[in-house]
Order: structure tokens, then C-alpha cells, then sequence
């Protein structure tokens, strides 16, 4: 519970969790109290949306396994540098490892796997 609601018959207004709990501790909460919390739960919302398109998880890079730079990995798939920077999120997130202030990084191993499923398609 949070700060008080002026007006209500309760004492208190309820936080976001207590109300995902109990939501039918809104039917209490006078019109400005219920529209405040909607604009805060929306931005949670967007906050959260952000967080995870932003910080979308790649493969967690193994022990055996190298990582590999935007140049090492576009020569071994014999692409552009920027066709992988801009497929980085599509085409080949299955590719990128999650190296959060190490830039853009790529599995060695997941490379290889790739262009076998690939050459055996082709």
C-alpha cells in the first residue's frame, strides 16, 4: 500500500501488485486515484515492453566456444559486415551471444551449426 487516497473509504492506496492480487480493491478508489494508476501501469507497461525488445536474450556462450566480432563472423558466413548488423535481430539472432558492454558478438559454434543446416537445405 501507498500513499493515502483522499476520500476513500480506504486508507491507503493500493500498490500495483496488491491491486494484480485483489483487483477488486479498485471499486473503492475515487475516479482521479483509479486514473492515476492507470497512467502508471501503463508506464510500466511501456518500460517493460522497451526492456525486452531492447534486451531480447541471445544464446548464453559456452565454455568450448568462441565469440566472435562482426568482422570475424560476416567473413565466416561470407556476408557484409552490415547485412549481419542489420540481421543481427532477424535473420541471424540465433547467432548472437549477449555480451553486455562487449558490442555485438557472435558464437563460433552457432555459426557453424547454421551454415550446416544451411548447406544441407541447399
Amino acid at each position: 500500500m501507498i500513499a493515502k487516497a483522499a476520500g476513500s473509504p480506504l486508507a491507503t492506496v493500493p500498490t500495483l501488485d496488491a491491486i494484480a492480487g485483489r483487483p477488486e480493491l479498485v471499486r473503492e478508489l475515487p475516479h482521479q486515484v483509479l486514473v492515476d494508476l492507470a497512467f502508471t501501469a501503463l508506464r510500466v507497461q511501456a518500460a517493460l515492453h522497451l526492456a525486452l525488445a531492447v534486451a531480447a536474450p541471445g544464446p548464453v556462450p559456452r565454455a568450448d566456444d568462441d565469440l566472435l566480432t562482426v568482422d570475424q563472423a560476416a567473413a565466416i558466413l561470407r556476408i557484409g559486415k552490415s547485412t549481419l548488423e542489420h540481421g543481427a535481430r532477424t535473420t541471424y539472432k540465433s547467432l548472437r551471444v549477449e555480451m553486455p558492454g562487449r558490442g555485438l558478438r557472435f558464437s563460433r559454434l552457432a555459426i557453424q551449426k547454421w551454415i550446416q543446416r544451411h548447406k544441407a537445405v541447399s
